[in-house]
């Protein structure tokens, strides 16, 4: 916490050092409940277009459909920003969905355990990172470069 100036009162700086971690907690919370909710959809999306060998060949087999999902995918992506929270809400439940159906193809290269193993770690790493991030009390935005160096 940074040290108050001289003519702010240091009760009511703690105060609202206390109401904006307040805030940020339950923001959190509700941004990894929606990005679970943005899984699970996608997941399900998925699974269900895989299984369902008309809607998979009509992804493989038509560029066209398939370029267009893409297209839907981005153009989501920035059709979201600047709304109401409904119309946000519907647009990103939407995204999962166009995602789901376009990450159906990965069953036709992968195996259903490599994929259900992959999904389960992926996500327990999200759980981790966000468990970490949440209860931690250090800034961590100095080890993005350095991440980003690690990943790459």
């Amino acid at each position: 916490m940074k040290e108050p100036k001289w003519w702010l009162d240091t009760e009511s700086l703690q105060g609202s050092d206390f109401a904006m971690s307040t805030a940020f907690s339950a923001l959190m919370r509700k941004v990894f409940i929606w990005m679970a909710l943005a899984l699970v959809i996608t997941g399900v999306t998925a699974y269900g277009v895989a299984t369902t060998p008309s809607l998979l060949i009509a992804i493989v087999t038509n560029k066209a459909l398939f370029w267009g999902l893409i297209i839907a995918e981005l153009a989501l992506v920035f059709a979201v920003s600047g709304l109401s929270l409904a119309t946000a809400t519907l647009l990103f439940v939407l995204y999962s969905v166009v995602n789901g159906a376009t990450l159906s193809v990965i069953f036709l290269a992968y195996s259903m355990p490599a994929i259900i193993q992959t999904f389960f770690i992926t996500a327990g790493t999200f759980g981790v990172m966000a468990l970490v991030g949440y209860t931690t009390k250090t800034d961590l935005t100095s080890l993005g470069k350095l991440l980003f160096m690690a990943l790459i």
